[in-house]
């Protein structure tokens, strides 16, 4: 194709370069609901092999599962590397995380609450939530109670109220063989790596959040888009977060048959009212 160079000079034959749309903005509540959504996502994929063949067709393969769980586990405050999810083991594995992460740090909370110094290294960042981010703050948790434990990068002169916290933990149900049961769970949900040094500047770690957020919106958003393209059935839709449930016909033929209440006579008291 040739092209005239502004102000009528030579003649070339590059290919005119199409300016890319500006991205809108999104909402730091938008941003915030997409670990979730790509969760959903990645787990349907890794679980429903039909779904994950109508990908395969359109580039989707393990190196690109593994750059979404990659970029999720970056947003959590993990490093990369995880493993396809294909069996029965691993699902049940994060659902047991994820049923048992509320109760896990409900009593980490109150039983932390003599060690303030302690309860703040321990919880900072992490909590209950739902989905992936119940495996990966699991085991933020585990890794800095074995910290703890074992003084592995403690300031030595908190050796004793680190010592006294994790034996309060112990007495509480969190000890030595449970969190050892619940990284036996955490490797068969996915494979591990240690949790990613984080800024210590509050609106660092926000800048450095937000980034994260909109590395993970940029895959998530162009395979979401190729997904709803290529798969066609609604279940499959719906456990990756891409569709909704229908209303049953019962539900909205009720809807429609209800009879609005009668307004009022002219004149006439409203309900309720005195003479």
């Amino acid at each position: 194709m040739t092209t005239t160079t502004p102000g009528g000079g030579t003649p070339t034959n590059e290919i005119p370069v199409v300016a890319r749309p500006a991205e809108p903005d999104v909402t730091r509540r938008t941003l915030e609901t997409i670990p979730d959504r790509t969760h959903a996502f990645l787990r349907t994929v890794g679980t429903e092999p039909e779904v994950r063949a109508l990908l395969q067709g359109c580039g989707y393969d393990q190196a690109e599962h593994e750059v979404g769980w990659g970029r999720l586990r970056e947003v959590s405050g993990m490093g990369p590397a995880v493993t396809w999810i294909s069996d029965e083991a691993s699902r049940l594995a994060i659902t047991e995380l994820d049923e048992s992460d509320e109760k896990i740090f409900r009593i980490a909370t109150a039983s932390l609450q003599r060690f303030p110094a302690q309860a703040e290294y321990v919880l900072e960042g992490i909590g209950p939530v739902k989905g992936a981010g119940a495996v990966i703050n699991m085991e933020v948790l585990l890794d800095r109670i074995d910290a703890m434990a074992t003084g592995n990068g403690r300031d030595p002169a908190t050796r004793d109220q680190d010592q006294a916290a994790v034996a309060l933990l112990a007495k509480r149900g969190i000890n030595e063989a449970a969190r050892a049961r619940f990284r036996a769970l955490i490797t068969t949900a996915k494979q591990a790596n240690p949790v990613s040094p984080l800024p210590t500047n509050r609106e660092e770690r926000e800048r450095d959040r937000v980034a994260k957020l909109m590395h993970l919106r940029e895959w998530y958003a162009e395979w979401a888009e190729i997904a709803k393209a290529v798969v066609t059935r609604r279940d499959h839709l719906i456990r990756m977060g891409l569709g909704s449930q229908r209303r049953s016909a019962a539900a909205e033929e009720e809807e429609e048959t209800t009879p609005a209440a009668p307004s009022p006579a002219p004149g006439a008291p409203a309900a309720g009212g005195s003479d």
